[in-house]
């Protein structure tokens, strides 16, 4: 199974197993609508931003520029679409992406997917990747 898709079906469980709780149905209400409004405001094609739907199933191909940027497809370039600048660029000492990297290795094992397939560091963080839209710049959808 393909390890993005691994990452995805562990918070759609989550999602599950809290709304059997009925105690913690208004908390997952809130997580649904974060989850969807992560996803979904991603999902969509923008201007100087790969599509996260062609960056999980692997359709997206690096540009000369995203190569030259050290854009690889992988998990990282997933965070660098979510995230930006926020986590990518700033090496591999950042605690913020190391904490994503973290918690998808930890169900991947769960899942009972080798880490393996997450593959390389280079892959699996946007440490070194310059910022496909760099926060202080305008976006137009």
């Amino acid at each position: 199974m393909n390890p993005i898709w691994v990452f995805l079906l562990s918070i759609a469980t989550t999602l599950v197993i809290m709304n059997a709780q009925s105690a913690v149905k208004p908390l997952v209400k809130t997580i649904k609508g974060t989850v969807h409004d992560v996803f979904v405001g991603n999902w969509k094609p923008k201007k100087h931003l790969p599509s996260a739907h062609d960056v999980f199933v692997g359709n997206w191909k690096p540009s000369e520029n995203d190569t030259v940027s050290k854009r690889v497809p992988g998990f990282g370039a997933i965070i660098n679409v979510f995230y930006g600048d926020q986590v990518c660029g700033q090496g591999f000492d950042n605690e913020a992406m190391k904490n994503i990297i973290s918690h998808y290795l930890y169900y991947l094992d769960f899942m009972g997917v080798g880490r393996e397939e997450a593959g390389p560091n280079e892959v699996l963080s946007c440490a070194e990747q310059a910022a496909f839209k760099p926060s202080g710049s305008q976006s137009s959808s």
